[in-house]
């Protein structure tokens, strides 16, 4: 063989492997920018929801009375005297870092590796749908502008903040507790996609039991009605899902994927020296 045509037949070889590097690194810069958009809009819809409820108000509640089986239901769930719990004031934080942290540090444990490009897109991936949920929710709160059931029953002195008692709908708790149980219900899935039945069974009934517990909780402490849970619940269900489909599923491959090959490199070598 002819060296010329030799070097030409290297230099073809090393574009094709540089074409290919190249079609391997494009997911990654997909990644970017999807997280980007993911991030962007959840931190839009936050800031709009941080505004949106300070509209709330007596003066615009569109509904105050119990509806459906609120009624009954606050009898069956409510404790009286009973005004705060540990989930009240700080619970909806330890189930943000929770959801975070095993976000996170699942993937490491399930491959045995760690990927800190994979981590960032994961860490962002959730937090955009913490910010999503928590900013139409709040959205929600100020145009219903609902009067919790403690400020509409007057079981306790509404407080000097008195917007924060038309508040009830939709609860946030619920919305954020059922954001992370199904957002890691979806992504937990795919990681342990050799695990048992038992043992997704298990995982599920960890994460849903404690969201159907808060749920309880905030209707324990006369804060929030049967609907407003259940309509917290789905909020939260319905936003986990837009965020997994969004960052996942037809989603381009891990970035790992990039360091495995890497063959145009070593053939541009092998030209050179001719």
């Amino acid at each position: 063989m002819k060296p010329m045509l030799l070097r030409l037949i290297l230099i073809a070889v090393a574009l094709t492997g540089l074409n290919a590097d190249c079609s391997i690194a494009q997911p990654k810069r997909d990644k970017t920018i999807r997280a980007f958009k993911g991030l962007t809009l959840g931190a839009a819809a936050y800031v709009s929801g941080n505004i949106a409820r300070e509209w709330a108000g007596p003066d615009r509640s569109l509904f105050s009375a119990p509806i459906g089986p609120d009624r009954f239901l606050r009898r069956v769930f409510h404790q009286p005297g009973k005004t705060t719990n540990w989930l009240d004031a700080n619970g909806v934080y330890y189930l943000i870092f929770g959801g975070l942290v095993t976000t996170a540090v699942a993937p490491i444990i399930q491959s045995g590796r760690f990927d800190a490009f994979d981590l960032g897109y994961d860490v962002v991936a959730y937090s955009s749908g913490i910010l999503l949920t928590g900013g139409i929710t709040r959205i929600i709160k100020g145009m219903v502008s609902r009067p919790r059931p403690y400020a509409y029953f007057g079981t306790r002195p509404i407080p000097e903040d008195t917007s924060e008692a038309y508040r009830s709908f939709v609860s946030g708790h619920a919305s954020i507790a059922f954001y992370m149980a199904t957002f890691l219900h979806y992504r937990l899935r795919t990681l342990l996609d050799s695990a048992s039945s038992t043992q997704r069974t298990a995982t599920d009934v960890l994460l849903f039991g404690l969201a159907i517990y808060t749920a309880y909780s905030r209707m324990q402490i006369d804060q929030h009605y049967f609907t407003d849970v259940v309509a917290g619940a789905l909020l939260g269900s319905a936003m986990a899902r837009l965020t997994h489909n969004w960052f996942y599923d037809g989603g381009p491959p891990s970035s790992s994927n990039v360091a495995h090959i890497r063959p145009g490199l070593r053939f541009i070598q092998i030209s050179i020296a001719f």
